[in-house]
Parts: structure tokens; C-alpha cells; sequence
């Protein structure tokens, strides 16, 4: 398991012999599992399928952006897990965003929207 509340977890064994720089924290994403990428089930799966793992983790870079809608849709197109706590851009399209400017690309992740957080189907 990536979690690290259980004192016999991988993630807190591997914390407690990683700099504060390399520790995996809470908003990290797990990028590749292995040679697994790209595919949630599958990363999931080869979690547990050996006792040594290696794993691409990535850091978030959090920014905030400002939206009018005005009437439009946002013209992003998002996706999430059912039990994700983000949305995941796919796409920008025409509407809010694009026009106005905003620095929104594919592959980024909505962690708020409208003061909501938590549970990516309340977004």
C-alpha cells in the first residue's frame, strides 16, 4: 500500500530512510509502478506483485485560476476515479478557460472548485 498511516507499510519503511526531499507524501501521484504505467488497475496490481518496487512519483505544483463562466461551459473535459479526490483535465476545449487565458493544460488536476474538496464527485 502508498499509505502511510500503517507503521508496517512500505511507504513507512521507505520513509523513514528517505531525505524529507525524497519521502512520499499525501498529494503525491504515482506516475509508473514497474514498468506499469498509465493504468490505475494495473499499477494496483503490481503493487503487491513483488516485495521490491520501484515507483515514479511526481510532486504537484499547485496554482490557483480564476474563472468567469458568463454562461459558457468551462470547456474542459475531466475525468476521476470514483473514489479520486481530483479531476483529471483531458482535454481543454472552447469555452471559459481558453478564453480566457488561463495556464489550464491536459494532464493537470483540479484539487478544488468553488470552495468544494475532498471527493472528485462533488466537484
Amino acid at each position: 500500500s502508498l499509505r502511510d498511516e500503517d507503521p508496517t507499510s512500505a511507504v513507512r519503511q521507505y520513509n523513514l530512510g528517505a531525505g524529507e526531499d525524497r519521502a512520499i507524501r499525501k498529494g503525491d501521484y504515482v506516475l509508473a509502478v514497474g514498468e506499469v504505467r498509465g493504468d490505475a488497475a494495473a499499477m494496483s496490481t503490481a503493487l503487491t506483485a513483488s516485495d521490491r518496487l520501484e515507483v515514479l512519483i511526481q510532486r504537484p505544483h499547485v496554482f490557483e485560476v480564476t474563472m468567469e463562466k458568463r454562461g459558457q461551459t468551462t470547456g474542459l473535459s475531466l475525468k476521476f476515479a470514483p473514489d479520486g479526490t481530483t479531476l483529471l483535465v483531458e482535454e481543454v476545449g472552447e469555452g471559459a478557460a481558453r478564453r480566457a487565458g488561463l495556464c489550464i493544460e491536459p494532464g493537470d488536476r483540479i484539487l478544488c472548485a468553488g470552495g468544494v474538496e475532498g471527493n472528485a464527485k462533488d466537484l
